[in-house]
């Protein structure tokens, strides 16, 4: 039986070896027994059982969480309810048992801003605490539990701003390429190419590809709001590299031949990064990057937006109500885009990745030859050899080895 919402630590002991401590959830208390064993399963529900008698009472902080999680005021998107429920869950261990009504008096704010201040060392963890703890107690003054929100207007820790002069020069993207396996450029090219979020790449299917033309719904998404429709041609040089692919249903997939989890993808990202020296960069600085490309080859804005999705700012009442993003701009975007970066990294960057089939097929080539060899010298002795003609067929002769034709 699988039990939900567990969490666990691994811990180093004095004696040099690890140790594995399960807890029924993030900053719950832990679980005894072995995983699997009687003991565990029963310390498991004894754990839940406590904290729904506690939350049934309905006077302190983890009832109005759970409150808040089931309302429609909780985000729908799957990143942001999984990073609601991390914050979520560090409220709930600091301030889980504070009653309500605590959350009317005045110095409840003063603690509020104390405790953001023990993550001052990472200040945009602290500003995400902050605005999830801002999110439950403006849905608490909605559901009329207080009167004003203590977490109002409190500013920002992290440097503020907008990264739009930061974006992935050539030589940046030269060092990325020559670093990064095959699996892991493969995303990285198709955001150069597509201005695409990393969501919105990991989850695109081949079915999403039709004569030529990638259609999909982006992720994110406004409250209230449909989802955006993109329909874009697939650039010329990423359809080559496609054409390489791992075959499966994802377009994109890892080295098991898996489909891409967003948090493996990351972890694999960083690991190429740090490799190749590259610093201050993130991938989501590829979707400026195609913008600001495709505006220095001319784009317009509305072109621009038919292929990322972006809204454009102070759009007339003509524009917001019937000039839609289409496939005809979006094409106008491409081929310009295509045309100003023709010769540069853009088109190059993965020529020189061997694939991801590459080790798979030199290898049992090798292994052919060589158990071949033995057979090859005793047929010699038994049959006459045949002269070769210098038309003779070389797709043939190296097809016998497995190995692919080549051409000057």
């Amino acid at each position: 039986m699988r039990l939900k919402g567990l969490a666990s630590s691994t811990k180093k002991l004095a004696d040099g070896t690890t140790r594995k401590y399960w807890y029924a959830w993030r900053g719950g208390p832990q679980i005894k027994g072995e995983p699997g064993s009687q003991e565990f399963m029963q310390s498991h529900a004894d754990a839940l059982a406590k904290r729904k008698a506690e939350v049934s009472a309905g006077d302190d902080l983890r009832a109005l969480i759970r409150e808040f999680e089931g309302s429609t005021d909780y985000p729908t998107s799957a990143s942001s309810m999984k990073s609601y429920k991390t914050y979520l869950a560090l409220i709930e261990g600091k301030y889980g048992t504070l009653p309500i009504k605590a959350l009317k008096e005045a110095e409840i704010r003063g603690e509020f801003l104390r405790w953001r201040d023990t993550f001052k060392k990472t200040p945009r963890k602290a500003d995400y605490v902050w605005t999830v703890l801002g999110k439950l107690m403006s849905f608490a003054v909605n559901r009329g539990y207080i009167k004003t929100n203590p977490c109002a207007r409190a500013g920002r820790l992290a440097e503020s701003g907008t990264r739009i002069d930061i974006t992935w020069a050539d030589d940046d993207l030269e060092r990325l390429f020559s670093e990064a396996p095959w699996e892991v450029a493969l995303v990285c090219f198709a955001a150069l190419w597509t201005g695409q979020r990393q969501g919105d790449v990991l989850s695109w299917k081949r079915s999403n590809i039709q004569d030529g033309v990638l259609r999909f719904q982006q992720g994110k998404r406004q409250k209230g709001k449909p989802p955006k429709k993109i329909a874009m041609p697939v650039p010329a040089p990423l359809a080559e590299a496609l054409k390489r692919a791992k075959k499966g249903e994802a377009l994109c997939l890892n080295s098991r031949g898996e489909p891409w989890t967003g948090d493996g993808f990351r972890a694999s990202l960083a690991r190429v990064t740090e490799a190749a020296g590259i610093d201050g960069l993130r991938f989501h600085d590829m979707r400026g990057t195609f913008s600001s490309a495709a505006g220095d080859a001319g784009a317009s804005e509305p072109e621009i937006s038919a292929v990322t999705g972006h809204a454009l700012p102070g759009r007339s009442a003509l524009s917001t109500a019937y000039l839609k993003r289409s496939l005809v701009m979006a094409t106008s975007c491409v081929r310009l885009v295509e045309e100003y970066k023709a010769g540069t990294i853009w088109f190059t960057a993965l020529t020189k990745n061997p694939g991801p089939d590459a080790k798979k097929k030199s290898k049992p080539a090798l292994q052919t030859v060589a158990n071949q060899s033995g057979k090859c010298d005793s047929k010699s002795q038994q049959t006459p050899k045949k002269k070769r003609s210098e038309t003779s067929d070389l797709g043939s002769v190296v097809g016998d080895v497995g190995l692919e034709p080549t051409t000057r």
